[in-house]
């Protein structure tokens, strides 16, 4: 008799502890998917909810089974207890889900498929809405330039032979043109993006949008100059070639090569042709500078 108490004694006391466990698991597991971005916070309600209920179900199946096959009487408050640890579970999960927040990472979370209206807290959903917004400007630009890069400038600009009729100069600007109006789209969408960021995160955040202002000056001060030099050198570019039609029959084409009627027509080509290219070469230098720059930019993304 003694032996059958004791026995009976220790399987209740297995049977709270596990209660208590398997219920304890789920606000572990489902907090910690929630912060790192693999549940929004609709899903990490539902899961809880649903473990609220299937783990005292089954817990008391499991119980039921084991005592018709001891033959010990089920203790009182075992299910109860089970009942109260899956309540309790799914309170904590909620003040979690409530308090925690995702994770800090707002470029993995620009990445997911997780809804902007599940990622909290409004600061990050904010960043988060700013990635994906100048991503996908970003992504739609260089749709635009593989459009326009699929059939390459021919004859090529600065070429002698883009300067060799009227049709090849006129050719030759509307190709650079196109180029050109699809970079400034670009600027002007990526600027409209950042401005709509910064007027969200003022009434937000104001803290945060002064410490993430400090953090990026550098980056959109090269992107305006490079701007700028980009319209400068376009300027020059068209000037170029405007000086060429309009002199058309003192500048021409001969074996391949540039011929002038006069020097001072000649003098005056290799002026706005230096300017240009030198322009030209300001211009590659901001834009691999950019490049850098926005990947450092990316990198302290990652970190917000």
């Amino acid at each position: 008799m003694h032996e059958h108490s004791t026995a009976g004694h220790l399987q209740s006391t297995i049977e709270r502890f596990l209660a208590i466990a398997m219920n304890a698991v789920v606000p572990a597991i489902v907090l910690w998917k929630y912060h790192s971005g693999d549940l929004n916070k609709t899903s990490a309600l539902s899961s809880a909810a649903i473990c609220l209920v299937a783990i005292p179900l089954g817990f008391a199946w499991i119980v039921r089974a084991r005592h018709k096959r001891s033959q010990l009487p089920i203790a009182s408050n075992v299910l109860a207890l089970s009942i109260l640890a899956a309540l309790a579970c799914f309170a904590v999960t909620a003040l979690g889900v409530a308090k925690l927040g995702q994770g800090n990472n707002c470029a993995e979370l620009a990445a997911s498929n997780i809804a902007l209206n599940d990622i909290q807290p409004e600061r990050t959903r904010l960043v988060v809405e700013l990635i994906r917004r100048t991503a996908a400007n970003s992504r739609e630009n260089d749709k635009s330039l593989d459009e326009i890069r699929k059939n390459p400038i021919d004859p090529p600009v600065y070429s002698p032979q883009s300067f060799a009729s009227h049709a090849a100069m006129d050719s030759t600007v509307h190709r650079v043109t196109q180029i050109v109006n699809a970079d400034v789209d670009y600027y002007h969408l990526q600027q409209a993006a950042r401005q709509d960021f910064r007027e969200k995160m003022a009434s937000c955040d104001p803290t945060f949008l002064r410490s993430w202002d400090q953090g990026r000056p550098s980056q959109e001060n090269l992107e305006k100059s490079t701007e700028a030099i980009q319209r400068e050198w376009f300027a020059s570019f068209e000037t170029l070639y405007v000086f060429a039609e309009t002199h058309s029959k003192e500048v021409t084409v001969s074996n391949g090569q540039l011929k002038f009627a006069t020097e001072d027509i000649q003098k005056t080509f290799a002026q706005l042709m230096d300017r240009c290219k030198s322009m030209n070469d300001e211009l590659q230098h901001n834009i691999q500078a950019e490049a850098k720059a926005q990947q450092e930019a990316q990198a302290r993304i990652s970190n917000e």
